[in-house]
């Protein structure tokens, strides 16, 4: 498969027919009902950032802290609702108050040569993210993984488990990113990195999405370039809600998200993941606050509160 022609399959390449469901798990009654409730069109005047080919599943998947026998698995559900994007106000969109994701982990894209695999629930109470600790691997693999709900399955990613002391590697192979911009950048970079099949690693030394633009968008301009501070994408987050809006705008850029499929990430945090955002001095989003929605959105796992730098045990699927 070219480099060209695997991007394509990792982005939309298993996502053309609803119910297509993999040799791993068979949809139980009320999932199949659910699907059949599900619908994917947008409202009118639906603003909210979504690849709405993907839906839903319009943030594609993405993994991340692999350790040597598992590693972290993440995606969110869009459930279209006329009354708005915001998880924190509307908690049911279309009737759904929880929603089963199933989950699977295979040698090969096919997703038949099935290694892991499980089911998970997920809310608004977590934005209707969905992150999986997939545990039981086997060390310095290869390996691609998607998910179904609501009668649709995701993107297939790829993913790579790490060495395992005494495994027979000469080399590794890491992409290193930092301080991503989605005002200022042009996110060419994360296509040619999505490009390659080569890749045991993808490292973001902090920042991976900004709490504000500047104010001087630069490489993606604004219909009307004086709203930068008051624009909901571009000015300064003010709530959780704002700030898992941003998370979104990023994930919806097909470059971006192409890379998120493409390998395994490490993210750091830096001080836009985690600054308190304050408006006229007065502080409208705390660092806690911040720090949740960085760990809904992004495929971490939290270290041992010791300084060691060790995790916790994997709580399985």
């Amino acid at each position: 498969m070219t480099p060209l022609d695997r991007r394509g399959f990792l982005r939309t390449g298993t996502v053309a027919a609803g119910l297509a469901v993999t040799p791993a798990l068979a949809p139980t009654r009320a999932e199949a009902r659910a699907a059949r409730r599900y619908r994917r069109t947008l409202p009118a005047g639906w603003t909210y950032p979504v690849a709405e080919e993907l839906l839903p599943f319009g943030h594609g998947v993405m993994s991340g802290d692999p350790l040597a026998d598992r590693v972290i698995l993440w995606t969110r559900l869009t459930i279209p609702d006329r009354r708005g994007w915001d998880a924190s106000v509307v908690r049911d969109p279309q009737g759904f108050r929880r929603v089963t994701v199933r989950w699977v982990v295979a040698r090969d894209p096919g997703l038949r040569r099935v290694v892991r695999r499980g089911r998970v629930t997920t809310s608004a109470a977590r934005d209707w993210t969905v992150k999986v600790d997939a545990d039981r691997l086997p060390s310095a693999t290869t390996l691609y993984y998607a998910f179904e709900a609501l009668g649709w399955r995701s993107p297939v990613g790829r993913t790579r488990t790490a060495p395992a002391p005494g495994d027979d590697v000469g080399s590794l192979t890491i992409a290193h990113f930092a301080c991503t911009s989605w005002w200022h950048d042009v996110f060419n970079s994360f296509a040619r990195v999505a490009e390659r099949d080569d890749l045991d690693l993808i490292t973001h030394a902090g920042d991976h999405v900004y709490d504000n633009s500047g104010g001087h968008p630069a490489s993606r301009v604004w219909a009307d370039q004086w709203s930068w501070d008051t624009d909901v994408d571009n000015a300064d987050v003010r709530t959780p809600a704002e700030l898992r809006r941003r998370y979104a705008l990023y994930y919806a850029d097909p470059q971006l998200m192409a890379a998120h499929h493409a390998a395994p990430w490490a993210i750091m945090a830096d001080q836009h993941d985690y600054d308190p955002s304050t408006t006229d001095g007065v502080t409208t989003l705390s660092t806690e606050q911040a720090g949740r929605v960085f760990f809904e959105w992004t495929p971490v796992r939290p270290p041992l509160p010791d300084g060691s730098g060790r995790f916790p045990a994997s709580p399985g699927p």
